[in-house]
């Protein structure tokens, strides 16, 4: 299956923005509320645990997306 580069790029930034996303939904269970929730401690641990691979896959696709966009560029260039 051919796939288009610049759709490629697009593929490379939705899965930054899956990322983010992931990232904020574990922000948001992991949020300490006056009527119960997970105790602070814990809720340091869940951002901590969560923002580590969220960050590190997220730079990872969006390097990705770089380089993808540099090659879409010089094919549009050769035409």
């Amino acid at each position: 299956m051919n796939i288009p580069t610049p759709l490629k790029v697009l593929m490379a930034a939705g899965s930054v923005g899956a990322c983010v996303a992931l990232f904020g939904i574990m922000v948001f269970l992991a949020r300490v509320v006056p009527t119960g929730g997970v105790e602070p401690t814990v809720s340091t641990l869940i951002m901590i645990g969560s923002f580590v691979p969220a960050f590190l896959i997220g730079w990872a696709s969006f390097v990705f997306m770089q380089q993808l966009s540099a090659e879409a560029k010089r094919e549009k260039a050769r035409g």
